[in-house]
């Protein structure tokens, strides 16, 4: 089974203060993947990311989870 057009919500372990949730989407708006990232509870997006692969996803995740984006 081929599954070419996902649309998932990613939340984070909270890390410190922080916690993060993704709104990921493959195929949208001619991007292979397409994250908008928030920090939870706040209405904005922090980030957006058109992404070539899921693995660039997962690596943002772990960038992100490892306070090398965004840290405070």
């Amino acid at each position: 089974m081929v599954m070419n057009n996902l649309s998932m919500d990613i939340w984070l372990a909270p890390n410190g203060a922080n916690q993060y949730r993704f709104e990921v989407s493959q195929n949208y708006e001619g991007s292979p993947w397409y994250v908008v990232v928030y920090q939870v509870n706040d209405l904005e997006p922090l980030d957006i990311r058109r992404l070539k692969s899921w693995t660039q996803v997962l690596f943002l995740m772990e960038e992100i989870q490892n306070e090398k984006c965004y840290g405070t």
